[in-house]
């Protein structure tokens, strides 16, 4: 047996001795915005024990625990943050949890109405566009590279 082959499986056998744990990991591709706001989504099959990453609106990377609220249907939880965005600022986000078989991360960005109208009212609610987005899950790490 080669040296990489006695090296790869002395980290196997380790690995199985310690009990290494994968953690299940869906980021969304890295999104240059054009608007002023981004919506990140993060979708779990555990409504607890998620660690969610992405910039807030002073750009700050957070890394921060959250509970999904919003359940979607059978095992399935979604939550959601709004942060304000410079046009042109890149964006990423992330959630991870240990013990769901399913993740989903998304980034969408939020677009102003047109206003055709000359005494300045707009036509209505903002429009979503997605921007990125990655799902994965099933005790394995899914990563996808930033733009």
């Amino acid at each position: 047996m080669g040296k990489v082959a006695t090296i790869a499986a002395a980290a196997a056998l380790l690995a199985g001795a310690v009990g290494v744990t994968t953690v299940s990991t869906s980021e969304a591709q890295a999104a240059i915005v054009s608007g002023t706001e981004v919506r990140y989504v993060f979708c779990s099959d555990n409504p607890d024990g998620n660690t969610v990453t992405y910039f807030d609106s002073d750009g700050n990377l957070v890394d921060r625990p959250i509970s999904l609220t919003d359940n979607i249907g059978g095992e399935r939880y979604c939550g959601s943050i709004k942060a304000s965005v410079n046009p042109g600022d890149n964006r990423w986000a992330s959630i991870t949890n240990y013990d769901s078989p399913y993740l989903y991360a998304a980034i969408y960005e939020m677009i102003p109405p047109y206003n055709f109208n000359f005494l300045g009212s707009t036509l209505g609610p903002p429009q979503e566009h997605m921007l990125r987005w990655n799902e994965g899950g099933g005790a394995r790490t899914t990563a996808i590279t930033p733009l």
